[in-house]
């Protein structure tokens, strides 16, 4: 339409529209009426005031329009430019489903405002009883194995150490250290988690009764899949505590390249 200034209307009604395109029309100086009536439109590209300023007449009946929050600013603006609309109070909703039918006119942003406020306390609330639940979990851990240590001596070992590493890293546990620690001279007994824990119990059970209570020291396979593990972190952080409670205990870090 760029060639076209001295146009005075223009029909795109019936024409599969689905968008409202306000800069397509930008160079239509004098255009004064312009119906896009009877077409799928459901919101607006751009800004609407990029209408040409000699526009009286937009006729944007019949649409597609989607009442909802998504186009909240296009549905703001029909109400507030109702006056140079054709027949704005004739505008209805097609979608949602619940909303068809319903005219344009009487959609509400306050609606938007609450849904945005109920999602936001909702995500809050999840987030707060999450990190509640993780540190009622990580305190449980400690008081068990503040529990453990008053019942247990080194005496009651069985273990050398508790080996503490990243599944990733599982492959090399079983052929390097287990093989030279367990087979060599004097051999050194383990606790693993794949071979020693005991089925059918909590995790937090076999950790720290099989792992720590039972073991004399701990080994910390350190790798970038161990650091990267919040689980493997999580671990090490009672392995701390242990050593702390435990006055013959020690842990021993091995670092993998």
């Amino acid at each position: 339409f760029d060639t076209l200034h001295g146009l005075l209307l223009l029909n795109m009604s019936h024409n599969n529209l689905l968008l409202l395109d306000p800069f397509h029309y930008k160079q239509l100086h004098s255009l004064k009426t312009l119906d896009c009536s009877f077409n799928h439109i459901e919101t607006s590209k751009g800004m609407l005031q990029h209408f040409p300023k000699s526009l009286a007449f937009l006729n944007l009946t019949n649409n597609s329009f989607a009442c909802t929050c998504e186009h909240q600013k296009f549905l703001q603006w029909i109400k507030d430019q109702s006056p140079f609309l054709v027949n704005a109070e004739q505008m209805t909703c097609a979608t949602p489903a619940e909303m068809k039918g319903s005219l344009v006119l009487d959609f509400r942003n306050a609606t938007c405002h609450m849904h945005k406020t109920i999602i936001t306390v909702s995500v809050i609330s999840v987030l707060v009883v999450s990190t509640i639940a993780f540190l009622v979990y990580k305190f449980y851990f400690h008081l068990m194995l503040l529990a453990g240590c008053k019942k247990h001596s080194s005496a009651e070992s069985i273990y050398d150490a508790f080996v503490i590493y990243s599944s990733h890293d599982e492959d090399w546990v079983r052929n390097e250290l287990v093989k030279n620690l367990e087979e060599g001279v004097p051999p050194f007994q383990l606790c693993l988690h794949y071979r020693d824990f005991i089925p059918g119990v909590a995790i937090a059970a076999n950790i720290i009764q099989e792992g720590f209570h039972k073991s004399r020291k701990v080994i910390v396979v350190v790798s970038r899949h161990f650091i990267q593990s919040r689980w493997c972190i999580f671990e090490y952080e009672i392995a701390q505590t242990w050593q702390f409670l435990s006055s013959h205990s020690g842990i021993i870090f091995i670092v993998l390249e």
